[in-house]
């Protein structure tokens, strides 16, 4: 596996098409004004909006509905949606609520090409949040890691939010060869310019720490 490649999975730590999916309009959402407090990310949210788990609950139930055969059930999804987004609260609080309100509430999710449920309806709100959930250190990251995130932000946010990138990730992960991989290229450039960009913005701003 490659650095991009590892690069590519650590930035997408929020795995699940509640957070990935392409979203097909520019609307955006005014922020809920949740909260982090409690266990699991479950506590009350500031002047009165919903909690995380209650907006991952709703977002997720949305998600399960359209019975996409390759897409997590609601129960995981609730799950992992609301201690990822407990943990980013910390860093991206409006985003995150901004993000969740619109999927739980006016986005909708349909079945793509690679028969996960894709969210449109929340394009801004997403936007937002990628930028700044792909920007922010781990706590426990390492200096490759950080300076991608602080010297190769746009490049991270284009990649992750090409809306192509659920059905590249799909086509490679079933390739056995060469030429399966070239296809899927073929198929998909936008994703393989973002890539190459995000390659080369590593190459030219952190090529000490990224090969150390």
């Amino acid at each position: 596996m490659t650095r991009t490649k590892q690069l590519a999975i650590l930035s997408m730590a929020l795995a699940g098409a509640w957070l990935t999916a392409s979203c097909g309009s520019s609307d955006s959402a005014g922020s809920s004004g949740i909260g982090a407090g409690g266990a699991g990310g479950a506590g009350g949210a500031g002047g009165g909006g919903a909690s995380i788990a209650d907006l991952c609950a709703s977002t997720c139930a949305k998600m399960a509905a359209p019975g996409c055969p390759a897409e997590t059930t609601a129960q995981d999804c609730t799950q992992q949606c609301t201690a990822d987004m407990t943990k980013l609260t910390a860093s991206c609080s409006d985003v995150v609520g901004s993000y969740l309100t619109c999927a739980s509430t006016t986005g909708t999710f349909a079945c793509d090409s690679s028969q996960q449920a894709a969210l449109s309806g929340c394009a801004d709100a997403q936007s937002a949040m990628e930028q700044c959930r792909v920007c922010t250190a781990e706590p426990n990251g390492d200096a490759c890691d950080d300076c991608m995130k602080q010297s190769c932000c746009a490049q991270l946010v284009d990649y992750q939010t090409d809306p192509d990138k659920g059905a590249y990730d799909a086509c490679t992960a079933a390739c056995t060869d060469d030429s399966c991989m070239h296809a899927c290229a073929t198929e998909h450039p936008n994703v393989v310019a973002a890539q190459a960009a995000m390659d080369q913005c590593m190459q030219s701003r952190c090529t000490t720490p990224c090969t150390n």
